[in-house]
């Protein structure tokens, strides 16, 4: 009896033991359980915070990043330009080749109008001469040959008229014959005519009429011939020596009026219906040293059979020297135009982070803002988006903040934002 009640004592203990470790190993479970939730409860609430607080730190850095300031000397230095945003032209172009020439109504070749022995050369190639002046001298018999017709022409109808005059005079006074009087003014109408014919070949050797006019008895040295320049220009060749004979055939001198000069540019079939007199057209040098500005003046109607191309007339004032006959050029002609809400030039567009942007401003300086182009031509870009009509933005000169901005990236750390 002891013993069975000894036996239940001890196996109620064992059972009270066992449901005892298995409370206190859950509680500790739950204890654990609880610590480690709550933990990382607690690291994703820190985790959180320090998210926020590095984004607020990036916007902050990003924020002034965004800005660049630049006072107005710097400005001046770096040749920075500030415009404002405004609808603007873009132009379809079409690029042609071509060549600078000689106006032709201004290019000459003197010739002599008299052989001769050249006595004296006053010009040399690169001369600037004015019109009239003394280029070379010559002496020629047949000028002289000619200026002795005249003077004795001249003499001739002085006589002819003191005869004419007498027996005028005499036969109002019936002293003289009627025949005598008819052939005394046939005489003079003879003389007049040789003097108004020697008068005509001295005029024809280029001398004006008042020039001739002045030639008297006793002129010294009529065998002297003037060679003289018909307009101003330069001297552009030179074939005439001392000493040297010459003739009325081989050109003496090439004399050239440059302050305006022609240029040819080739158009070719494919492109004449395009091509039109009056188009604004802009000529470059192919070095790139000069360019200028002019319309068409002229197209040929007609093709050329060899090269099927035509030709496109431009003139150009030259006054400065800038334009060399005989230069290769490059017509850039507008053919067509079109209106776009806000054009900027090319020089305001950059790349920042892979990216085209336009430094626009604000009250804090000049902000890298991206925009979205659209058409361009040479010298200017349409803006979609990105910048609003009125605004102020960088038209040149944006390399220089560009640069400040890669500088504060190197000075953060390399991220640029």
């Amino acid at each position: 009896m002891n013993m069975r009640l000894f036996g239940i004592l001890i196996v109620f203990l064992l059972l009270f033991f066992q449901v005892s470790c298995k409370k206190s190993t859950t509680e500790v479970a739950g204890t654990e359980e609880h610590g480690e939730h709550g933990a990382h409860e607690e690291d994703d609430e820190h985790k959180e915070h320090g998210k926020h607080a590095h984004d607020e730190h990036r916007e902050g850095e990003h924020a002034e990043e965004r800005n660049v300031q630049i006072s107005p000397h710097e400005m001046e230095e770096f040749d920075v330009e500030v415009a404002e945003a405004l609808p603007g032209k873009l132009y379809i172009t079409l690029n042609l080749p071509g060549e600078v020439v000689y106006d032709p109504d201004r290019f000459v070749h003197i010739v002599p109008r008299v052989p001769g022995i050249v006595r004296e050369v006053l010009k040399k190639a690169g001369d600037k001469v004015l019109k009239g002046n003394v280029m070379a001298v010559i002496d020629s018999k047949e000028f002289a040959s000619a200026t002795s017709s005249y003077l004795a022409s001249i003499e001739t109808v002085s006589l002819a008229e003191a005869t004419f005059d007498r027996e005028k005079r005499l036969w109002d006074k019936n002293i003289s014959s009627e025949r005598e009087y008819l052939d005394a003014q046939t005489n003079l109408a003879g003389a007049r005519i040789q003097l108004h014919e020697s008068e005509h070949q001295l005029m024809s050797l280029g001398f004006s009429k008042e020039y001739v006019k002045g030639l008297k008895h006793g002129t010294e040295d009529i065998c002297r011939f003037e060679i003289t320049s018909p307009f101003s220009g330069t001297v552009i060749n030179k074939h005439i020596t001392l000493g040297e004979k010459v003739n009325d055939e081989i050109p003496v001198f090439t004399v050239a009026d440059i302050s305006t000069v022609w240029v040819y540019l080739t158009v070719y079939q494919k492109d004449l219906e395009s091509v039109r007199v009056g188009q604004l057209v802009t000529i470059q040098e192919q070095q790139g040293q000069h360019s200028a500005k002019s319309r068409i003046d002229y197209v040929t109607p007609f093709v050329e059979e060899s090269t099927r191309t035509s030709t496109a007339r431009i003139i150009l004032n030259n006054s400065e020297g800038d334009w060399r006959p005989g230069a290769f050029v490059t017509g850039e002609v507008i053919i067509d135009e079109f209106e776009v809400e806000i054009a900027v030039p090319r020089t305001a567009l950059l790349v920042v982070q892979e990216k085209n942007v336009i430094f626009v401003k604000t009250d804090d300086g000049f902000e890298p803002r991206p925009v979205k182009i659209g058409r361009k031509d040479e010298e200017n870009i349409e803006i979609l988006s990105g910048l609003n009509r009125g605004e102020q933005y960088i038209s040149r000169g944006g390399f220089t903040l560009k640069s400040e901005l890669g500088r504060r990236s190197l000075e953060g750390g390399g991220h640029a934002h």
